[in-house]
């Protein structure tokens, strides 16, 4: 079985990939240099996006500015990091043997290649945001399979969560808001499983229960065969986090509404990430005085 078998086998190919293809060889003559041939399949298969919300891929196709490859180079070198120091032990480009960024985690590590020899033999490096290295003799693609897979255990990027199924997600624009819910009836546990009952089938994303207090807790999931994001959480106040497709909007809102209603519960408010009220069309008058932040 080759690789991206392997890989395919762990994480499912997305359907419509974004930033997936463009003229490589522009690419190439833009850098300059001739990028692996491992890391051209793997673009063309996955586009830009997230495996398992955690390690994101960047291709050079596109034109968000949040995506594309860049060099390890002069930008990043002040009095306090000299270059073969044991803080930055890499040259800068334009010197061979720079480091290019190909991809990263949410904690600001960056995932490189170190550029010395033939592309298709190009260690990945995993730099930290603290500066520190870690070095592993094979190509993208193959970290990716064995990060994902659990046989490669980073020190600076750690794994995934335990008996969660690696998933990939697409970089795809989306609606982000934020549902505050009264208390309501019940216990946590019953809540969350008549929401993703509502919304199901549904995909785990991880959970996080505070070591200190049993009332804090997140559970984060995906709905199957939509681009629908959620959390459901006590920690940051009773409230549900929804992502999907502007063109959801309304679909998202009468599902998520009838959910929380079968949960014993009412939407005090929905704003998005910036604060901006939504959906206020759907609120009933108790429903607003109750919110207390129309």
């Amino acid at each position: 079985m080759s690789l991206f078998e392997r890989l395919a086998r762990l994480v499912a190919v997305p359907v419509d990939p974004i930033d997936a293809v463009g003229d490589w060889l522009a690419v190439e003559a833009q850098l300059p240099v001739t990028l692996p041939t491992d890391y051209k399949e793997l673009v063309e298969r996955y586009g830009w996006g997230e495996f398992c919300d955690f390690l994101y891929v960047r291709t050079p196709f596109g034109g968000n500015r949040h995506n594309g490859l860049s060099w390890q180079d002069v930008r990043y070198q002040n009095e306090w990091t000299v270059p073969g120091s044991k803080r930055l032990p890499y040259p800068l480009y334009p010197a061979p043997g720079a480091l290019l960024i190909w991809g990263g985690s949410p904690d600001a590590d960056r995932l490189c290649w170190l550029t010395e020899g033939p592309p298709d033999t190009w260690p990945v490096v995993v730099w930290s945001r603290d500066d520190d290295y870690e070095v592993y003799e094979m190509g993208c693609a193959a970290f990716i399979e064995g990060w994902t897979s659990g046989k490669i255990r980073s020190g600076i990027i750690g794994g995934m969560e335990l008996g969660l199924r690696p998933w990939f997600t697409t970089a795809r624009e989306l609606q982000h808001v934020n549902i505050r819910l009264s208390d309501g009836t019940g216990a946590y546990l019953e809540r969350l499983r008549i929401l993703r009952d509502s919304l199901g089938p549904t995909e785990d994303r991880g959970t996080y229960q505070s070591p200190y207090e049993d009332d804090v807790r997140q559970d984060h999931f995906a709905v199957s065969g939509l681009d629908w994001r959620l959390t459901y959480e006590t920690a940051y106040g009773h409230q549900i986090r929804a992502a999907f497709p502007a063109e959801d909007g309304a679909a998202a809102r009468l599902r998520i509404w009838a959910a929380v209603e079968l949960m014993g519960c009412r939407v005090l408010s929905a704003r998005t990430n910036e604060g901006v009220p939504m959906w206020e069309d759907a609120f009933s008058p108790d429903t607003q005085d109750i919110s207390g932040d129309k």
